[in-house]
């Protein structure tokens, strides 16, 4: 299959960024205080290939990410409604909670209006939409708490990992 070209923006190399680390604040910050010090350069072009018949050559451990294949078979046209989009889900959380050795497997909650801002702040933290995006350990225990806001908050005892 050939390569679509696309671009992608990615964090611009920044001397600011030897003595502060790149963030962008989720809050409204105090008068006078920049909600982000980020700068993007855009990278073009970007060759975007199938990797179908390769699938087996990427693992978690060592890419970051990995292809597996699921059992259920869901309908295209079920992700058109509530259930189908929730029996997807369920099967996704299943296979990961197999993979990763879990007791317990979150999605995490999508706005339905995403990635077009309706002038408030979004209940939970969003998809990115550039590269390299990452979080401190800070941060997983915050999105973390804000997922289980309702049963528990995290603690020494209780081992989660954020994978996105």
């Amino acid at each position: 299959m050939a390569a679509v070209e696309t671009s992608i923006h990615f964090l611009k190399r920044d001397k600011a960024y030897d003595h502060e680390k790149p963030y962008q604040l989720k809050y409204t910050a105090a008068e006078g205080v920049p909600t982000t010090n980020i700068r993007l350069e855009r990278q073009e072009p970007v060759q975007i290939r199938s990797m179908r018949g390769q699938e087996q050559q990427f693992s978690f451990e060592n890419n970051g990410f990995t292809v597996l294949k699921m059992k259920e078979n869901i309908p295209y046209d079920d992700f058109n409604n509530a259930e189908g989009v929730k029996r997807y889900l369920t099967a996704v959380a299943d296979l990961l909670r197999t993979r990763l050795g879990a007791d317990k497997v979150q999605i995490r909650k999508r706005d339905p209006d995403f990635p077009v801002s309706k002038g408030k702040e979004y209940e939970f933290t969003q998809p990115s939409t550039v590269a390299h995006i990452d979080s401190t350990p800070e941060e997983a225990v915050v999105t973390y708490q804000q997922v289980n806001r309702d049963t528990t908050k995290a603690s020494p005892n209780v081992r989660y990992q954020v994978v996105k």
